[in-house]
């Protein structure tokens, strides 16, 4: 089928920015989920309030008694952590992280695709990418990442043909190649259709995208590449020496709350005068390219289902239908990127998921949401333990101030020498100095116990208890009762992994398979279950890409194919007579195919090692059995009987 081809019209670029500039407008006024991930940042980083200047200088103005570090209980950062190691467990922990599955016949191209998605995986540093995104999930019960097929930068060193000398020179060749991305999206900057669920955007959608702060030196690099492939929307000269006078919107990129004083930098990134520090040679005028280099953009990747003829896009063939299409868009006035998109089942590469999925949406707590109330409560009442403490040490009192000071009383130093006023002691004495007033602690003696109470409740809710940390309970049990129990401890846990692997690890994998059946090419790639080199052919793995399933932690490989029913058969083939004479030959095959699912390295190796053994032992068998042909024909030779013919050999023509 003839692709249709595409033409655009000088009212098409505008109309795409009001496009643009109206998604911005409608995330910018419906951005109420900002204040909440603050606020959750907030209990789990267990900060008090944002840092202002000043903060370490102002305990030493405070009185005695009165400054103490605010305690703050970490249910939420264990909770959440707790949770992050159980989803990592499940999934980031396998080599490869994702498997693949394939009949026994095609095991070669199944270590070949398994092999380049792993490759991938560690040139794009995808697994902390994914660990950011449980941590999301965690936090904030929403996800949100991108599949990108990019490019990435490779070096090769290279001898000079020239020079076949062991001291030849060696020269670096740089060549660019594409791999698949997983990149995780900050929930802040990402703007999605809110007229259908979250979990759907990707499916339904009108729009799905986000923005992200660049220096100009990163926009212009990528403006590069999009030049060099032949898609950058206009000249590269005139793109730049517009992007020198734009400016960035305020809100379209939010940055979290500076609770500590290090993401403190836009300002100061901004007020640096860095046109001045890198001029043009010669200290002349620097040109429009390097002036929009030391300039910060915001660059906004839009998704958009449009029907081209809308914005003025002229079409062959069937090309005026609504499709996907990317663009990418800086300071709400500059475009740099417009082409249609290919997605696997016609979704966005870009997705958001729920950790937790009830039906409520966006209104859906998350695990460490459930979790900040009692926080909170434990945090007060550990607050009102130190402070009957504090009392119980030095409560309130009464003071003559004719003979002591109230700066001597309240000084900050722990073993302070109080002076005594003389004038003040004429008619008084040091009994009368100061008296204090006792302090009666009851209705504090068991805020203790309703802290450890209210901790209870929080494994209640979560299901994250002692078992599912790895800390052992009271009692004896047998390995039976303990695997018992813990298995019914990560049955809540099991849920969420329901759901991140259906509504998000599945939409990557499919993602990241059609990218290499689309974009890749040929290859050699080192096997990670083996380590031997093996053959990667696009168009074998496109021949057989519906016979292909990736696998990962939740759906491991012996799941997908029963592992352990195909255990139970072989099993039931070694102990019946009948089966070995039937099926007996199968075994090593399926021991095999066994091995490989269940993911043991060099397999293969013992196979080699295997028929070396078994083609010694023949050749032993062969020199054995003419050794003992000819011991026969001597002994009848010497009884002066006819020779025994070797039954290997023909007899002669005549004979029978």
């Amino acid at each position: 089928m003839e692709l249709p081809t595409y033409t655009k019209t000088r009212n098409t670029f505008p109309a795409l920015v009001k496009l643009a500039c109206s998604i911005l407008d409608e995330s910018l006024r419906l951005g109420n989920h900002v204040a909440r991930m603050d606020s959750l940042d907030k209990a789990y980083a267990r900060y008090i309030n944002p840092a202002e200047r000043g903060d370490k200088d102002k305990y030493g103005s405070e009185v005695c008694g009165q400054v103490i570090n605010s305690v703050v209980n970490p249910i939420v950062i264990s909770q959440v952590n707790s949770l992050v190691a159980f989803w990592a467990e499940t999934y980031l922990t396998g080599y490869p992280i994702f498997g693949v599955v394939s009949p026994p016949d095609q095991k070669e191209d199944a270590m070949a695709l398994e092999g380049i998605i792993q490759d991938h995986m560690n040139l794009s540093e995808s697994v902390p990418e994914l660990l950011k995104l449980f941590y999301d999930g965690a936090k904030y019960n929403m996800m949100a990442w991108e599949v990108a097929w990019d490019q990435i930068a490779i070096y090769d060193p290279v001898k000079e043909m020239s020079d076949l000398t062991a001291s030849a020179a060696t020269r670096v060749e740089v060549d660019h190649k594409h791999i698949n991305y997983i990149r995780r999206l900050d929930f802040r900057n990402v703007h999605w259709d809110r007229t259908v669920q979250p979990t759907q955007v990707d499916s339904r959608g009108r729009f799905l995208g986000y923005t992200e702060m660049v220096n100009g030196t990163e926009l212009l690099e990528r403006m590069q590449y999009l030049e060099d492939e032949g898609v950058l929307a206009g000249q590269l000269k005139d793109l730049a020496t517009k992007l020198k006078g734009s400016e960035r919107h305020p809100g379209d990129f939010r940055e979290a709350t500076d609770w500590t004083g290090a993401l403190s930098t836009t300002t100061s990134r901004e007020e640096t005068d860095w046109g001045s520090i890198f001029s043009g040679a010669d200290s002349n005028r620097p040109t429009a390219a390097l002036e929009a280099s030391n300039k910060l953009f915001n660059l906004t990747t839009l998704f958009v289902r449009i029907r081209p003829s809308d914005y003025g896009i002229g079409s062959t063939g069937k090309g005026d239908r609504f499709q996907i299409w990317k663009m990418q868009i800086v300071n709400r006035d500059t475009i740099i990127y417009f082409q249609p998109f290919v997605g696997a089942y016609g979704r966005f590469p870009i997705g958001l998921a729920h950790a937790i999925e009830d039906g409520m949406g966006m209104q859906t707590q998350s695990y460490g949401e459930m979790a900040v109330p009692l926080q909170d409560a434990t945090t007060r009442i550990m607050t009102m333990r130190l402070d009957s403490a504090k009392r119980a040490i030095q409560d309130r009192g009464i003071y003559n101030p004719q003979i002591i000071r109230a700066d001597h009383i309240n000084s900050s130093a722990p073993a302070a020498k109080i002076p005594a006023i003389p004038s003040g002691l004429v008619d008084s004495d040091l009994s009368q100095a100061y008296r204090p007033i006792p302090y009666d602690a009851r209705g504090t003696e068991g805020l203790i116990q309703d802290a450890v109470q209210l901790e209870n409740w929080q494994k209640e809710l979560s299901g994250v208890n002692s078992a599912t940390r790895g800390q052992f309970t009271k009692g004896n049990r047998t390995l039976g009762e303990f695997d018992t129990i813990m298995g019914n401890a990560e049955n809540r846990l099991r849920l969420p992994n329901i759901v991140i692997e259906h509504r998000m690890l599945a939409k990557i994998k499919e993602a990241i398979k059609l990218n290499l059946l689309m974009y890749g090419e040929d290859t050699i790639i080192i096997s990670p279950r083996t380590g031997m080199p093996v053959e990667l052919s696009i168009q074998r793995l496109q021949q057989h890409r519906m016979e292909f399933e990736v696998a990962d932690g939740y759906m491991p490989k012996g799941k997908m194919v029963n592992s352990e029913m195909l255990l139970q058969i072989m099993h039931l083939i070694a102990q019946s007579p009948n089966l070995q004479q039937e099926l007996g030959y199968q075994l090593p095959s399926m021991l095999s195919h066994l091995a490989q699912l269940s993911g043991v390295r060099g397999f293969d190796r013992y196979a080699m090692a295997a028929e070396q053994d078994a083609a010694h032992n023949y050749m032993g068998m062969m020199a054995t059995q003419q050794a003992i042909m000819q011991a026969v024909q001597q002994l009848q030779e010497q009884a002066g009987m006819q020779p025994m013919q070797d039954p290997n050999q023909q007899p002669p023509e005549g004979q029978q």
